[in-house]
Parts: structure tokens; sequence; C-alpha cells
């Protein structure tokens, strides 16, 4: 039944509710230690945007971005319902007709409905919620999923709805083609790479598990980002029915892409832009002194013409050692001095990865938790965003959530769609 009487709503009231929000909002984004600029490139919106909105002025679908990152909902709202479909939900259950709601806070109804479907303005859903009895006040989410987005669907459908630069880093394990099951289906490398490209940010990486011959496909698909391969030495081999004919298969590739750069060479280390933290470092007693100096842009070789690098790296180059067999090495034909820099650590991580594999795993790539954890702290950092274009079951979400990463992920089948979902509801954090 409908409410006997309905609260009193104002002008008034509205601007105060709206500003109310708004420095929730604000609130939140700097214990966040956020930045308002920060904030609308993770919601894919303007500055301008963000600023209204702590403003309490702007439209629904913009607000719903914002919640969205910053982890929030409205103090009244259902976890498993988003905002429209939380109001319909209200609005039913009060015995309102999308109508008879309109005509009693004054909107149309065309409005209502657009509320119901997360859009609209602002000012509207908190003249609809105040007069359906509901606190315009958010409040942190009590999130199973620990902020992982799980999208059910096609990859090459989901993915051009993301924004622009959001991903910090691609860690995923394409189908590779190899058998007729029908989960092993290739995905078309050249849209997916156009995705990619769009929504990767410039430090960013995509590292990608393979095997031959898609390893050479994968590689020659896209050359100009293509930085390293990385082998995952597996704890069992495969093969077996061949192995009369052929050597037991006890590795995986790994590859790494980014638009950044990340090379090296006998006695060089190329200055880079990717995002890279090398694991396992052992700090020095004391830093080591060597010699070397810097130049930047052009073709670099060592003495002899060895190691030239490619001009498609572009970076600045550090020189370690100014002289080769009592040579001094060159670039652009001229010797390379400076003043050298300083080691202060060892032991970095070589291309070589040693991971058990699963022991009973749930999906028939499933790869090792502990891999894909490397991975994530390898390639990203803290709070950023990891997006897996099909997760399968999971493993790459619970690693970036363990990890202290945001996950967006796409999967095309419901069954481990469901799995992954499980998955991360079993993680414990802390």
């Amino acid at each position: 039944m409908p409410f006997d009487a309905a609260p009193s709503v104002n002008e008034t009231t509205i601007e105060y509710a709206a500003g109310a929000l708004g420095a929730g909002l604000r609130e939140v984004r700097r214990s966040m230690k956020f930045s308002q600029k920060r904030l609308a490139a993770e919601a894919g919106i303007d500055l301008v945007t963000v600023q209204g909105l702590e403003q309490g002025c702007g439209t629904l679908r913009s607000l719903l971005a914002v919640l969205g990152v910053l982890r929030l909902r409205f103090a009244d709202q259902q976890p498993s319902l988003e905002v429209g479909g939380w109001i319909a939900t209200v609005r039913r259950a009060t015995g309102y007709s999308q109508a008879a709601l309109a005509t009693l806070i004054g909107l149309s109804k065309p409005t209502i409905i657009q509320i119901e479907h997360g859009r609209g303005n602002l000012r509207s859903l908190l003249l609809a919620m105040m007069f359906l009895r509901l606190t315009p006040m958010v409040v942190p989410q009590t999130d199973p999923l620990h902020g992982a987005r799980l999208i059910l669907g096609d990859c090459l459908e989901v993915l051009p709805t993301l924004p622009d630069r959001s991903i910090s880093a691609v860690i995923a394990d394409l189908p590779y083609s190899l058998t007729n099951l029908e989960w092993d289906e290739a995905i078309p490398l050249e849209p997916l790479w156009e995705q990619f490209r769009r929504v990767l940010k410039p430090t960013g990486a995509v590292i990608l598990t393979a095997s031959q011959p898609f390893t050479a496909e994968l590689v020659m698909s896209n050359p100009e980002w293509f930085k390293e391969a990385l082998v995952w030495e597996k704890s069992r081999a495969t093969g077996f029915l061949q192995a009369s004919k052929r050597h037991l298969k006890k590795h995986e590739d790994v590859l790494v892409f980014s638009p950044g750069t990340i090379v090296s060479g006998r006695g060089h280390q190329i200055a880079r832009n990717m995002t890279f933290n090398p694991q396992g470092l052992v700090e020095l007693e004391r830093p080591v002194r060597s010699g070397g100096g810097i130049v930047k842009g052009g073709t670099l070789s060592d003495s002899g013409g060895q190691n030239t690098l490619s001009p498609i790296y572009r970076p600045c180059y550090i020189k370690p050692n100014t002289k080769r067999n009592g040579e001094p090495d060159t670039f652009n034909g001229k010797p390379i001095t400076g003043d050298g820099r300083n080691q202060t650590h060892t032991n970095y991580p070589k291309s070589i990865l040693r991971f058990p594999s699963e022991f009973r795993p749930v999906h028939p790539t499933q790869k090792p938790l502990e891999l894909m954890r490397y991975l994530v702290r390898t390639f990203t950092n803290e709070g950023d965003t990891v997006l897996d274009c099909c997760f399968g079951s999971g493993t790459t979400a619970v690693a970036a959530v363990m990890e202290g990463r945001r996950f967006v992920g796409v999967e095309k089948d419901a069954g481990y769609f469901e799995l992954a979902q499980e998955r991360l509801r079993l993680v414990r954090l802390g």
C-alpha cells in the first residue's frame, strides 16, 4: 500500500540532500588519497563532472561511475541491486505505479523510467528517494567480491564499453586454439589488440600466457609492443600419449607486451616507463659504483656493433660500462662517457618462473594462483586495475584481489562465471 502521507519535500530539502551527498563523495575521495583528476580518469568521466558531483550536481550515470570507483552505495540500498533496480523495487513495494509516483513528486513518467534504468538527473533521483523515504547518504559497500567487477559476456562485445586508459595491466590466458573443445575457440587478435591499445594506460603491460604455435602467432600479432618472453616451468609434464615421438612438455610461455620500454642486453640496461617491479631483490650492504653515462634517442651499439638496439625503443640509455676489450662503446659512432650510477640491489629475477602446477584444477587450463600473484605484483602497483578478458575459473581475479588491486573481468561461460564468483567470495583478506 502507498504511504499514508508523502513526506514534505521542497527545493531547500533537495539542495541540502544534494550538498550532503557531494560532501560525502569528496570526503571518501580524499580518504582514499584520490585527486579529482584521478577519480575522473578511473570513472571514465571528465574533471568538470567530478567537480559538479561534489557540489551535488550531475547525472545519475556519472554518479554511479564514481560510486563504483569509490566502492560506495546508498545507505538503504540492497547490496544485490543496482540503484535503478533498487528504486524500482521500493516503488513497487510501496504500491506506486511509475505514473503515480511521477504525479506525486511532480516529475514525468519517462523521468521515473530513466531513474529506474540508471539514467537521468541526480536531483530527480534524490527527489524520488526522499518521497520513497530512502536515505540519500552513501556508505562503503559490503562487497563479497572485494571490489572485483565480473561481466558475463563476449569480450569483444564487452571491452568497447570500458573507459579509455582505465586499465593498468591485462593479464590473461587466452584460448590457445590447440583443441576442438568449445572453450578453446580462438579470439580474433586484431580487434582484441584494438581494444587493448585503447583501454591500457601508457605505463601498462599486456601479459599473455601461450604455447607454441600460438606463442609465435601472438608475438607477430603485435611485434612493436613485444618486450620479453618468460617461461613458466611446471611441476608436472604433459604429452604422455606422444612420449615415444616427442619430448614431454613441462613449460608454457608468458609473453610481455607494452607501449612502454624495457630491454636488456650484455652489460646494458634500458630506462623504462613500463610498470615493472622486480621481485625478490636483495639489498647490497653498500652500493656498488659503476662507470657509464646517459644518452637519448638514436641507435645504440657497443664496440664492434654488437647488441645494437632497434630505434623502436626510443628510451634513455643507462650504460654501466664504458669500455669492452679496451675499446669504448659508442652512441651514433661516438664514445659514451658519464658519471655512472650506483647499484643498490642484486638477485634480479630470471626469465624462468618456477611455480607448481595446480594440484586439483577446476578448469582445464587453470594456472597456479602463485604464478598469477607474481605477475600481478611484477607488472602493477597496489590500487591498479587488472583486466582479464577471459577469466575462466577466476584465478587472475583472486590474485588481483589478494594483491590489493582492482579487477575487471569478462567470461562468456556461465558455469565458470559462477565458479569465479564463488572463489572470490571465499577469499579472506588481511
